[in-house]
This record gives structure tokens, C-alpha cells and sequence, in this order.
């Protein structure tokens, strides 16, 4: 069947070749004027780079089954090339970004022989397909242009696309998660939005219920939810008076540093925007921390919705603050999804 040979040839096997190495720009052959990201937007390590290579085998793989599809059956030609222009349009020529990529993570290193063997191995797989194996992967195809990809190719190309400007995923792929039933919810029920490519990894702290990382775990950007009961309410005349004092120290962690805060309402609730910088230590490295935190406060409880951005204290302050702002512009959207759903009833 075509589908399965399209799937082994996506298995591990072609990807850890890839891996392996970088992988070329093949952009001109393909007629590309997409601009280059800066590659400050990624974050490079080897898991980031498992990541782009599995996805680009997946792609090269596909579009090795669509090319022999439209030579060996002409008459489904028009289809083949119209669905991988379609794959291509929706997510953003994800092959190259992936090339992309990878080249910055090997320093350029070239190795066009090894996408090509990639591709012969493809093409060697699926010759024995049948003209229905053939109509079914089509069918296929528009199910993935729609979205129903395997998950983590899926979330490959997310990121790739969406890390120069992470709010912008929040547009048409973006997905709801909610805490009911967590045993560190205390019995609330918090609903938000978080982009698609966002790994979930449940909170190691008691209070922490969630927290989502950026490049599907791989990144150094961190969404967390928190949740702590309060001994009373806070009104918003509370919440506009302690802004009008600036007393923003007052919510400020140890090591942390201040730099803009406001009252804001969301969801109905009475709630402060605070902007935080500070050095943190993992074992004997220290991480520069930028912070933005929501802090809101429903009847009896205390919700912080932070968002952090990681980097080398020695960094480039320019790229760490303009990554911080595109943070920030994802951190609001996200706050702006934000719903107490039993305030309602």
C-alpha cells in the first residue's frame, strides 16, 4: 500500500540520516522567493534539530510519493502537483524553512547527495504501488492540508513558520486546554488558549498546574499557570489603587527586577500586568530571565499566567529584548483567552 510505504519512508532509518548532518538549500530549484528568518528566532540543540530533520524527511518523502504519482499516472497529475502546491501554501514551504534550519545549526554544512538518496529511496519504495494506492494517498493529501498531520511533523512546521512571530499562531492554531479536574485546580475551573506547537509538560512545583514549552519542548521560551488560594477577594478599586502606587515590588519574586506593570481586567476579574527581569541559576549556569506575568484575582484564589524567555546573560541585549516583545504580543493573546467558566453560572 502507498500509505504505508510512504510511512517507512519517513521511519527512523532516512530520518537519522538526515539527522546527521545539514541539510542544503534547495530553494532556487523550486522557484522560491521566501525571506530567510534571522536565526536568533530558533533555538538550536539537538533535540530542535531531531525535530526539522524528521519533518523534512516527512516532506521530502511526500512530495517523492506525489512527483512518481503524477509520472506514472499522468491523468492524476494535475491533482498531484495542485495538492503539493496546497501543502507548500499552508505551511509555508516547509521543506526549506526546515533547510533552513538546519544549515544554521551545522554552520552550512552542505550535503545535497544525501536529500537526493532520501528522495531515491522514496521513489524505490513506492514503485510497486497500485493506481488505487496512488488515488489513496491523494486523499490523503487534502486530509493533511487540512491540518491532519502526525503530530509532531505538524508541530515542526508550526514552529518553524510562527518563531520570528509567535502570536501569530494563535490565529488558526491554537488550542484550548482547560484545568478542570487537575488535583492542583482546587476545584476551578481556568480555561486558555496556547499555540498548537506548544509542548505541555505538567507543573513540578505544587502549585504549578501547567506549563507549555516553545519548539514543542525544545525552545526557550516557557508558558506557565499557577494557582494558589487567597485568604479574601481583591476588588478592581483595590487593584487601580495599588497601581497608582506603583507598588509593583510588592509582587515581584526574589531576584527579579520590576520594569512596567498596569491594571488590567480579564474575564471579568480583577487582575495587574507586570513586566519582570532577573538572573537565575540551573546548577552552576546562570540564565538571564525576562519575564511577563498576568496576575489575576478571581473570588478566593490567586491565577498567575507567566511567560519567559531564558537567554545567556553575556547575549545580545537588542535580539533578547526584541524577542521579548514578540513574547510579550503571544503573552497578551494568550491572558486574552483566559475564562473562569464557573463565574458564570
Amino acid at each position: 500500500m502507498l500509505k504505508s510505504s510512504f510511512q517507512r519512508i519517513v521511519s527512523a532509518a532516512a530520518l537519522f540520516l538526515i539527522i546527521t548532518f545539514a541539510m542544503p538549500t534547495i530553494g532556487q530549484s523550486e522557484g522560491i522567493s521566501l525571506p530567510r528568518p534571522d536565526s536568533y528566532h530558533f533555538t538550536k540543540n539537538t533535540t530542535s534539530v531531531q525535530l526539522a530533520a524528521r519533518m523534512l524527511g516527512y516532506v521530502v518523502a511526500q512530495n517523492a510519493s506525489l512527483d512518481f504519482i503524477a509520472e506514472t499516472y499522468p491523468d492524476l497529475a494535475p491533482r498531484a502537483f495542485s495538492l503539493k502546491r496546497g501543502f507548500k501554501a499552508t505551511f509555508s514551504f516547509p521543506s526549506q524553512r526546515a533547510i533552513w534550519f538546519l544549515e544554521d545549526a551545522y554552520n552550512g554544512v552542505e550535503t545535497t547527495d544525501l536529500i537526493e538518496n532520501t528522495r531515491k529511496t522514496a521513489i524505490k519504495q513506492i514503485k510497486t504501488s497500485s493506481r488505487q494506492d496512488a488515488i489513496l494517498m491523494l486523499d490523503e493529501m487534502e486530509l493533511r492540508i487540512d491540518g491532519e498531520v502526525s503530530s509532531t511533523e505538524l508541530k515542526t512546521m508550526l514552529w518553524l513558520k510562527f518563531a520570528p512571530h509567535p502570536e501569530d499562531e494563535m490565529h488558526n492554531w491554537a488550542i484550548t486546554y482547560s484545568s478542570a479536574g487537575h488535583p492542583k485546580s482546587n476545584g476551578m475551573e481556568i480555561q486558555l488558549k496556547i499555540p498548537l506547537s506548544w509542548r505541555r509538560e505538567e507543573g513540578n512545583r505544587p502549585h504549578i498546574i501547567s506549563k507549555w514549552v516553545s519548539q514543542d519542548g525544545s525552545g526557550d521560551m516557557i508558558i506557565t499557570l499557577v494557582l494558589k488560594k487567597s485568604p479574601g477577594s481583591i476588588t478592581h478599586e483595590e487593584i487601580e489603587a495599588f497601581a497608582k502606587n506603583n507598588q509593583w515590588e510588592e509582587l515581584t519574586p526574589n531576584g527579579f527586577t520590576s520594569t512596567n506593570g498596569a491594571a488590567v481586567t480579564l474575564d471579568r476579574q480583577p487582575a495587574v500586568s507586570l513586566d519582570m527581569t532577573g538572573i537565575g541559576k540551573a546548577l552552576d549556569v546562570e540564565i538571564l530571565n525576562h519575564a511577563r506575568s498576568y496576575i489575576i484575582f478571581p473570588v478566593d484564589n490567586v491565577v498567575n499566567l507567566s511567560c519567559m524567555l531564558g537567554s545567556a546573560p553575556d547575549g545580545d541585549l537588542s535580539i533578547i529584548e526584541s524577542r521579548f516583545e514578540k513574547l510579550k504580543r503571544l503573552c497578551r493573546r494568550v491572558a486574552l483567552s483566559v475564562s473562569f467558566p464557573d463565574t458564570y453560572r
